[in-house]
């Protein structure tokens, strides 16, 4: 009997090691493993890249907790406060923006037209001038005449200047064009309360990792709840947001 169990076994282990040698070949050691994932990737670098921008964009986006706990500092009043009254308001919608971004210039008629449209909608406008110098010198004029109530008019003609730019008579000219006192004007840009608060917007972005522009907020404060929209938006995705929130 010990004899037959015994042969058996042996039996078993001939085949064992028989099929151990044929398998050999497939086995997923980690050599075999980076050559099969070497192979992946360049077979499919559509979604290598669909993988890359996804965690990408989770990691440089501000976080829907941290947007609800800063709530109060991102909707507080400003100088660059358009549409309805805070206190009125049912959304504000924040926008964190740069005169230089063309994302902002494409996204700038359909923001209006939501203002236009909605009188119980508020724009506060966060300044984040990451795009040069030239962005913050126009954020700085912005809010100067933002200080003498001529804010949107100041802000358009900064989104789309014309070809040339403004140099200093170009400027004087559009605000006398505005109603704005040049030389008030001069003097606030100078003043360091300006670039101060600009300093606090660039701060506040960064803090919530805020990674470009333009980027929306729009908060209820009946609600208490807000939405994200990173970069450009259609009028119907908009639409469908504010109505989710006004509702």
């Amino acid at each position: 009997m010990f004899k037959k169990l015994s042969l058996a076994i042996a039996a078993q282990f001939v085949v064992l090691g028989i099929a151990a040698l044929l398998v050999q070949p497939y086995l997923m050691t980690p050599a075999r493993m980076d050559e099969r994932l070497s192979e992946w990737v360049k077979n499919h670098p559509e979604e290598v890249y669909d993988a890359i921008n996804t965690y990408v964009v989770a990691k440089n986006s501000p976080k829907p907790e941290d947007l609800k706990q800063q709530a109060a500092s991102l909707t507080a009043m400003t100088p660059t406060t358009l549409g309805a009254p805070l206190d009125r308001a049912a959304v504000v919608i924040v926008e964190f923006f740069d005169f230089n971004c063309v994302h902002c210039r494409k996204m700038e008629p359909q923001v209006q037209a939501i203002l236009e449209k909605h009188s119980n909608v508020a724009l506060v406008v966060r300044d984040f001038p990451i795009l040069g110098d030239s962005s913050i010198t126009a954020a700085k004029i912005a809010r100067a005449a933002a200080n003498q109530g001529r804010y949107a008019g100041m802000r358009d003609a900064l989104l789309f200047p014309p070809p040339e730019g403004f140099d200093e008579p170009a400027l004087k000219a559009l605000c006398e064009k505005l109603g704005v006192d040049f030389a008030k004007l001069k003097s606030d840009i100078a003043a360091p309360q300006i670039a101060q608060s600009i300093d606090a917007d660039l701060a506040l972005g960064k803090s919530l990792n805020v990674a470009g522009t333009p980027f929306f907020y729009l908060w209820s404060p009946a609600k208490r709840t807000g939405i994200a929209v990173s970069g450009e938006f259609t009028e119907a995705d908009m639409s469908q947001k504010l109505a989710s929130l006004l509702e």
